[in-house]
């Protein structure tokens, strides 16, 4: 059946396999039965889109989102640079906090083993992950397939990847419930609306994942480094 495939499709199976892979190392870590289950979920469903992407009627199919073309490793590194660039913009706002989460599992290894684990979790697994299910499925199927505004589809698929957001990081973010809460949706808010605006900038979701990676390497540099 996969020599049938077309080439391109074959990438896209094999970035399926791979990225289940890393599912698992991030399910290692993970802290709650019920956000593995979700996480499992939106990766399946996430995945058959990216997969099938091809074969889905578009309303507008001249806005380019997702492919494996040649400059995708361009625009990873382009991405890399723009995710810099945020860390520092974004952590010298008031009222928004760029906090991860803590990966209970990893404090049982010495510090270089739990720096890699939370690493491979956070600034690889997690934003190819989240990037293919919040900006190509949620935010692409509303820009792409639907036909909706670039306003409007950042806007829900934003809304919805902060929601996605609050019961990971909100209890790390400060001590008042209400404060992190807020914190957590505003700050997971802004970076998403974005990564949109850089996915639909490069026409490619490598782009947002390299800005999604070196943001979040500058979370998990910045908690290692006052821990």
């Amino acid at each position: 059946m996969t020599a049938n495939l077309k080439k391109d499709e074959k990438r896209r199976l094999i970035t399926f396999i791979i990225v289940s892979a890393l599912y698992l190392i991030f399910l290692v870590f993970n802290v709650t039965y019920q956000a593995g289950i979700l996480f499992l979920a939106l990766s399946f469903f996430s995945f058959l889109i990216v997969i099938f992407w091809d074969k889905i009627p578009k309303a507008k199919p001249e806005r380019k989102l997702f492919s494996f073309e040649k400059d995708w490793f361009v625009d990873f590194v382009f991405g890399l640079g723009i995710g810099i660039i945020m860390f520092f913009v974004l952590s010298n706002i008031p009222g928004l906090s760029l906090v991860g989460p803590s990966l209970p599992a990893s404090a049982a290894f010495p510090e270089p083993l739990a720096f890699a684990g939370q690493y491979a979790v956070i600034s690889v697994a997690a934003p190819i992950v989240e990037e293919v299910a919040f900006r190509t499925v949620f935010f692409g199927v509303l820009f792409v397939v639907i036909g909706l505004s670039f306003f409007w589809s950042a806007f829900l698929s934003s809304l919805v990847f902060s929601l996605y957001h609050i019961k990971q990081y909100a209890g790390e973010i400060a001590i008042d419930p209400i404060l992190s809460i807020q914190a957590a949706f505003l700050s997971a808010f802004v970076v998403a609306l974005a990564f949109c605006y850089i996915n639909k900038w490069r026409g490619s979701v490598s782009a947002s994942t390299g800005a999604h990676s070196s943001l979040n390497t500058g979370i998990v540099a910045t908690q290692f480094s006052v821990a």
